[in-house]
């Protein structure tokens, strides 16, 4: 482990997803290795009041997303400030806007200091002079939670030496294997004795709710007596859009629509497969993380990070984006044959602990700062 470290995380984010999850995760693990770790973000931000739930200190500051120009050169040198008071050995920035106010604070900040950009955003980083320069020069080390995203840095500036890959983290202990499955059915009016699928993500179109039920439609001509739950909050799309699909399918008896839940375990207990049907996206893909820790089989897209985290015939099955038909045939699959989801399920399990737990998680990004702060 490094010497006892101070560090300042800046999840400059105004809402609650993947990528301010990751960097709530990693604050988190980070003070549980013996780092002293503060989180600043835009006051009032999701991502801030999940660090003072968790007793992660905070440094609200106004206008640091760089969402009101206006405002930002006012949110850079209150960042400066507080990383010279601070005395931070690294900053580590997780979005754009806070990406570019670190840069302009160490810069200003009269001692040199590492700068770390964590990219957990399926956006490429801006190209230009300006862009080039941020990156090449001003940025020490780059982390990516995804390979597929090393490629958007050559044109930047960025050695491959320079950019490192980490998965993100999730609980292995909060997540786990569940013997709740009777009781979550149950609460959730699912027989016990029938075979569920389910998709848990927002409402929109990029997650592929439809191709999810299109798929539906051809597992239940084969498999009549299944089941199809989707759980999530409503977004570019309402729960009634998704109804009318269904009632045009014929299957809307079959399919159960949950809403956003407060905790996905009582889900992820009754569910014999997770799907992941995104059309693009995922560029840390949480719910596949929780399936996989959960202990149940999944099958996704090759969106984004996704064939990164899953192993074929593994701990699931990978199918084309906007493919239904491919996607009903990985489903029926895992449905029709519970030894073979069984095998699915525990090889999930080991793939999360040998690969995305927090101990890993914070290890791996401890390496990737010994290896700024030497340089």
């Amino acid at each position: 482990m490094l010497e006892r470290l101070r560090l300042l995380e800046i999840a400059d984010v105004r809402w609650w997803n993947a990528g301010a999850q990751y960097a709530v995760s990693l604050s988190g693990a980070l003070r549980a290795r013996g780092h002293e770790v503060v989180v600043a973000g835009m006051p009032g931000s999701p991502p801030l009041e999940a660090c003072e739930k968790e007793g992660i200190s905070t440094a609200p500051i106004p206008g640091l997303d760089g969402s009101d120009p206006a405002r930002f050169p006012s949110a850079a040198a209150s960042l400066r400030r507080l990383i010279v008071r601070g005395g931070f050995d690294l900053v580590n920035a997780h979005r754009g806007g806070g990406h570019l106010a670190a840069a302009l604070a160490v810069r200003g900040a009269g001692r040199r200091i590492p700068l770390v950009r964590t990219r957990g955003d399926i956006r490429s980083p801006r190209r230009g002079p300006f862009a080039r320069a941020l990156y090449a020069r001003w940025t020490d080390r780059v982390i990516v939670s995804g390979d597929f995203m090393r490629r958007d840095y050559a044109p930047l500036g960025v050695e491959g030496s320079r950019i490192t890959t980490i998965h993100g983290g999730v609980d292995l202990e909060r997540f786990r294997p569940s013997s709740a499955r009777a009781a979550s059915r149950r609460a959730l009016g699912l027989s016990e004795e029938a075979a569920v699928a389910g998709i848990v993500a927002r409402l929109s179109p990029v997650k592929g709710q439809a191709d999810f039920l299109e798929a539906a439609a051809i597992v239940l001509s084969e498999l009549p007596g299944a089941r199809f739950v989707v759980a999530g909050a409503e977004q570019q799309i309402r729960w009634s859009d998704l109804d009318a699909l269904a009632r045009r399918l014929g299957i809307a008896g079959s399919v159960q629509y949950l809403g956003g839940i407060d905790d996905v375990r009582r889900v992820l207990a009754a569910l014999d497969v997770g799907v992941v049907a995104s059309r693009g996206s995922e560029a840390i893909c949480r719910i596949g993380m929780e399936y996989l820790a959960s202990g149940v089989p999944v099958v996704a897209t090759r969106a984004g990070v996704l064939p990164e985290i899953i192993e074929e015939d593994v701990s699931g099955h990978l199918v084309p984006q906007e493919d239904p038909r491919a996607l009903a045939a990985a489903m029926r699959r895992v449905l029709a044959d519970r030894t073979g989801a069984r095998r699915l399920g525990e090889g999930a399990r080991r793939c999360a602990e040998a690969r995305l737990g927090l101990e890993r998680f914070a290890a791996a990004t401890e390496e990737v700062y010994r290896e700024a702060l030497r340089a």
